[in-house]
């Protein structure tokens, strides 16, 4: 008689973040090839906001900025603690599961956000009840606002709770705010941290890096020269400018400035990811320019842009989790000339490690980028391999 396959839910979410929901998938993919006795199940979760969400980091990062500052207020996280401490009385609440009424008199009294988001929080109890996975797994911390990670975290579905963490360093306390069974982190830093909040025990928090594409392995064999001529791309530089799959509007700020300069022998590839209106305004832009030494693109399936990535000099981008992991696993330089508050701790990780080039101000960057020689690629190069980690996907299967 054949064993039955325990079942684990990969809770993850496209709409807040082509980074946390690539991590999930490389996860996924990962235990498949490598776990036969686990069926584990990869869900997009369409979080309500999460549109208002991309609107914001696209149009008004400084509004996001302020928010997400607030969101790290002790006074708020105080309560979210006083509503996990009433959550975790799992057996009564599991009672009252079915009574959607009772769900929605606790919400109106504890949490506005949340009986807001009722219809939601309903859809992901259902999904948790129909779906009864031995273990749930979350990649994005914001799934706690609708309900999503609370159900998971107070046990009434799954045996054990894990969450995946895709930032660097010191990152937002509201991670903080529930005690899953295991947090994976993705270095010593974030390890260092969580365990300095007295309610995460130690053996909970495990230093496994961050999941991505087993690709990258492959790629950073590759020697760039050749792949720059399989790709087309004849200069002696090649630099990719990207803003993340949203296409932050802060990339316009670094074309702006890139149309006044004139780079020998360089080329410039912008990707704007899913940001239509952005694409149409640099196309405009560039019309009215004869630089023939840029070139545009939207959105680029993961694979195909770690390849461009592999084959670049420097990648110039807002310093995400996982696009920082996939640099400094194919040995590519990283730019940053802008970031999300969230990111700080990654960008404390490639400043503190000197895996690349900072600076806010695009024209004293580009400035810097045209003095760089070979000797500081090199050195780029040297750190990135110091620091770099494959085995994610092996330390994380073991917990499973």
């Amino acid at each position: 008689m054949l064993a039955m396959k325990q079942k684990i839910l990969l809770v993850t979410s496209k709409i807040l973040g082509s980074g946390h929901y690539n991590a999930a998938q490389n996860l996924y993919k990962g235990i498949l090839n490598i776990r036969e006795d686990i069926n584990i199940e990869l869900y997009d979760w369409n979080f309500f906001g999460g549109k208002a969400y991309e609107f914001m980091l696209q149009n008004a990062p400084k509004f996001w900025g302020l928010l997400n500052e607030t969101m790290q207020n002790d006074l708020i996280l105080g309560f979210s603690k006083i509503r996990t401490t009433f959550n975790n009385l799992s057996e009564i609440t599991k009672e009252a599961l079915n009574k959607e009424l009772w769900w929605k008199i606790r919400y109106s009294l504890l949490d506005l956000e949340s009986f807001i988001r009722f219809n939601k929080f309903i859809e992901a109890a259902n999904l948790f009840r129909d779906k009864k996975p031995k273990w749930s797994l979350f990649s994005k911390i914001i799934l706690t606002l609708p309900g999503a990670q609370y159900l998971g975290y107070s046990n009434i579905f799954s045996e054990k709770t894990l969450v995946l963490v895709t930032d660097y360093g010191k990152v937002d306390k509201v991670w903080t705010v529930y005690t899953p069974s295991v947090f994976f982190v993705a270095n010593q830093i974030t390890k260092d941290y969580l365990e300095s909040f007295k309610h995460l025990h130690k053996s909970k928090i495990v230093h496994s890096g961050i999941p991505v594409n087993p690709l990258t392995q492959v790629l950073n064999k590759v020697d760039k020269i050749d792949l720059r001529r399989k790709l087309g791309i004849k200069s002696d530089r090649f630099y990719i400018i990207s803003g993340g799959g949203a296409g932050g509007r802060n990339i316009s700020d670094m074309f702006d400035e890139i149309l006044k300069l004139e780079f020998k022998n360089t080329e410039f590839l912008v990707v704007c990811g899913r940001n239509k209106e952005l694409l149409k305004t640099l196309k405009n832009k560039l019309k009215k320019h004869f630089k023939t030494n840029i070139k545009l693109m939207g959105y680029v399936e993961n694979d195909n842009l770690l390849r461009l990535y592999r084959a670049a000099d420097m990648v110039i981008t807002k310093p995400g989790g996982i696009t920082t992991t996939e640099l400094i696993n194919l040995n590519t330089p990283i730019g940053v000339y802008y970031y999300h508050p969230q990111e700080l701790g990654n960008l404390e990780h490639i400043k503190y490690n000197r895996l690349g080039l900072i600076n806010e101000n695009c024209k004293e960057f580009l400035t810097e980028l045209m003095y760089l020689d070979d000797d500081d690629f090199e050195y780029f190069s040297r750190k990135m391999k110091k620091v770099a980690k494959y085995d994610s996907i092996e330390i994380i299967n073991q917990y499973l």
